[in-house]
């Protein structure tokens, strides 16, 4: 570690102003470059600073951070809006200095140069007013700390740093309605390398969402090892959390974790992060957790199944038989793929009661929903019951369930097992 590190590190939460200076002057120093760099090497410069702010090496995040300042284009249009890493690096400097070394002098110059800089470039519809907004609550917020002499409680740090954090969150929000996604993903990272352990509630909540939205952000640009990386630190970090807000969070970014676990072939792991879900909610009643419940429960079984699994995959799938009888639509829709599994594989291993139970649920639960989002659903839920039926000895009650799918049923809904149905239906025993 250089001797500038080193300093740094010793006053990493200090107000000494000659220290901090000395740092930025020979962070500009070093930043010097030629205008006109290319926007994938100055993205990759500010990947370097939170992978150092990660660390603790703020000096090194500054000296990172200036370089991508003196890398800004000068002209108008010369990069688009979403490629522009400039207001990135002037933010995550903002935030290092008003967070972790309390310099708000600082803090007031960057601000004031980065509202100057998007000023003087055109074209930014839909990210300069948000990204002004922010930096001005950043600046409101330390020119009142330094009237009031700097000093800051620790619960009065943790308001500012959450109001600051909301801010952060909003514009993302509001680059993604730009169409600026890699500028969003851009404060999503910077926020997570900035504050990767927080201690206060309401820091906890927003930065769970923060790394959800990333990871996702990873998902929709095929990163699929960033994504991967995220939502294992994710569940690092909040994996025993109990907080209402964080816990529906939580569980998409297990649920998350499995779908791209599964894409790798890594099956064992994504039935692992699955079977997390239904270890820490499967029983919940929440409408806000039980569609991600329900989703979790019958992937895990269909996984299993796959794997010829069956008491396993028969256990994932009651799950989804309990919550078929919620009331909420989005949940039952996610139960009711498991109650159909369930009633298929159960005829398949010769349990017909327990098919013909299942398939009933679902016909008894789904039936009175609208038809365009059901017949998926009890189209196979018609045919397993006829089949239980028929199995049982009992083709008069098949019929009118070999009915229903003939009416409603095509190859194109049913495919192979449109021809199936109807070789049966016309198996049965006449109507005497």
């Amino acid at each position: 570690m250089s001797e500038e590190r080193e300093i740094r590190g010793r006053h990493a939460h200090s107000a000494e102003t000659e220290i901090v200076e000395a740092a930025l002057d020979a962070a500009r120093a070093q930043g010097v470059a030629s205008h006109g760099a290319q926007p994938h090497k100055t993205r990759a410069t500010i990947r370097e600073a939170w992978d150092a702010e990660h660390r603790g090496d703020f000096s090194e995040a500054i000296t990172l951070h200036q370089r991508v300042i003196k890398q800004r284009p000068t002209s108008p249009g010369e990069w688009e809006p979403e490629q522009e890493p400039a207001p990135t690096s002037y933010l995550c400097l903002i935030r290092i200095m008003f967070h972790w070394v309390g310099y708000f002098k600082e803090v007031v110059r960057l601000c004031d140069e980065a509202t100057h800089y998007l000023g003087d470039i055109d074209g930014r519809e839909g990210l300069s007013q948000d990204y002004v907004d922010v930096v001005n609550l950043y600046r409101r917020t330390a020119v009142a700390l330094m009237e009031a002499g700097g000093q800051m409680t620790d619960e009065r740090r943790w308001e500012e740093l959450n109001q600051c954090l909301n801010g952060d969150i909003a514009w993302a929000t509001a680059l993604v309605k730009g169409g600026h996604r890699k500028g969003a993903l851009d404060v999503n990272l910077s926020d997570i390398a900035l504050y990767p352990h927080p201690v206060h509630e309401l820091t906890r909540r927003l930065l769970a969402g923060v790394m959800l939205d990333a990871a996702m952000a990873f998902e929709r640009s095929a990163s699929l090892a960033e994504a991967l990386a995220l939502y294992d630190g994710m569940q690092a970090e909040f994996g025993e959390d109990d907080d209402p807000i964080t816990v529906p969070k939580l569980a998409r970014c297990l649920a998350n974790k499995a779908i791209l676990l599964m894409r790798q072939g890594r099956r064992e792991e994504s039935i692992d992060a699955y079977g997390e879900i239904l270890r820490r909610w499967g029983t919940t009643n929440d409408p806000a957790m039980s569609r991600t419940v329900a989703e979790a429960a019958w992937s895990k079984g269909s996984l299993e199944g796959g794997m010829g699994r069956f008491a396993d995959e028969r256990q994932s799938y009651q799950v989804c038989l309990r919550i078929i009888a919620f009331k909420d639509r989005p949940a039952k829709l996610e139960a009711g793929k498991g109650v159909v599994n369930l009633a298929i594989a159960e005829g398949e291993q010769g349990n017909h009661t327990a098919s013909l139970q299942a398939g009933m649920a679902v016909i008894e639960y789904m039936s009175d929903m609208l038809q365009d989002d059901v017949l998926a659903y009890t189209l196979p839920a018609h045919l397993a019951v006829g089949r239980a039926y028929v199995a049982m000895g009992l083709a008069p009650a098949a019929r009118r369930h070999y009915e229903f799918v003939m009416a409603n049923g095509s190859d194109r809904r049913m495919g192979n097992d449109w021809t199936r149905a109807r070789e049966e239906f016309g198996a049965l025993p006449p109507v005497r």
